[in-house]
């Protein structure tokens, strides 16, 4: 089965390649997990560490687990991407929306390019599709920070044993 930092680890590495967010350039800081989004300050304390213009939040979300009515089992994670600018004097709010649109739209291609590739998890044969993801602005948050925000899911699959020697016999 996946995990959650085994993608935050796919994440970060996007935002250290993709020019725009340049997380850890010159420690420049632009990626941060918020692990507890229900925090409304776990945003706010995020952007806060930020010393880049643009920045990349991920939030691990839900997930589930099917049979597809076979003995198919997969496992699917979601995740939610924001990326971020922060607005300057003099700077207009849709400039700023249209570079983070961009940034979007290109790590997602991105991510269907090294799923196909098997670049996500290697070793592990995971399926992302682009059919109907949600785009939403953000705006504003602490300090200004203006931009867009997505849902990633991810479906991989696996197989479970229940006689696997986790369990003792019921009695």
């Amino acid at each position: 089965m996946l995990t959650e930092d085994q993608f935050i680890s796919y994440f970060e590495k996007l935002a250290i390649a993709h020019r725009t967010i340049a997380h850890n350039l010159d420690g420049q800081q632009s990626f941060f997990e918020v692990e507890d989004p229900d925090e409304l300050n776990a945003f706010n304390e995020a952007l806060r560490y930020a010393t880049g213009s643009t920045v990349m939040l991920v939030v691990a979300g839900e997930g589930e687990l099917d049979d597809n009515n076979s003995e198919n089992h997969v496992q699917v994670m979601e995740f939610q991407i924001y990326i971020l600018q922060k607005k300057d004097d003099g700077i207009k709010t849709s400039d700023i929306r249209s570079v983070c649109i961009e940034v979007i739209k290109s790590i997602v291609g991105r991510t269907k390019q090294d799923c196909r590739k098997g670049k996500i998890v290697p070793s592990k044969a995971i399926t992302f599709r682009i059919s109907n993801v949600p785009i939403r602005m953000v705006g504003p948050v602490e300090l200004n920070w203006y931009g867009y925000t997505t849902q990633l899911s991810f479906t991989c699959p696996f197989g479970w044993s229940v006689d696997s020697g986790t369990w003792s016999d019921i009695p």
